[in-house]
């Protein structure tokens, strides 16, 4: 396999162009957006995402509900999960003041816990084919094409 010497330079320079952050910020991007489909679905099929079933709710706040879904009145909540990709990591948030309290329960308030945000390891999967993908493709765009001579 040979390569000019202006094909390294310019493959060189488009490296310098891209930073670190950037290529994460775009890898973690893709992943939000596939791990924000798995949180709906998670509402949908009210389980974790190891697929176990919320627990149920107490017949009180069953009578108080207009839902017959768990964790679903508004669906504010479900709503309010956006993820941010920054300094080459991504923040998985939520402005839902009780969010934190039902994806990790709370022993004080006598709330178990119904897990919405997790990292399983097929999520572990996904992002390291995307991040593998968004690195090879960030490669061969512009003038990385790398010639064979026999």
């Amino acid at each position: 396999m040979v390569t000019s010497s202006s094909g390294i330079k310019e493959t060189i320079d488009r490296l310098r162009g891209l930073t670190r952050r950037e290529l994460l910020e775009a890898a973690w991007r893709e992943w939000g957006n596939y791990k924000g489909k798995k949180i709906q679905e998670y509402f949908d099929t009210e389980a974790d995402p190891r697929g176990n079933r919320w627990h149920d709710l107490s017949p009180y706040t069953w009578a108080r509900k207009k839902s017959s879904k768990i964790l679903t009145e508004t669906g504010a909540l479900r709503k309010s999960i956006r993820f941010e990709p920054k300094g080459g990591v991504v923040f998985i948030k939520s402005d839902i003041a009780y969010a934190r309290t039902h994806n990790f329960g709370s022993a004080a308030k006598h709330i178990p816990q119904r897990e919405f945000v997790g990292f399983t390891e097929e999520d572990r999967k996904v992002a390291e084919e995307i991040f593998r993908r968004v690195l090879r493709e960030s490669f061969s765009a512009g003038s990385f094409a790398v010639r064979e001579n026999r």
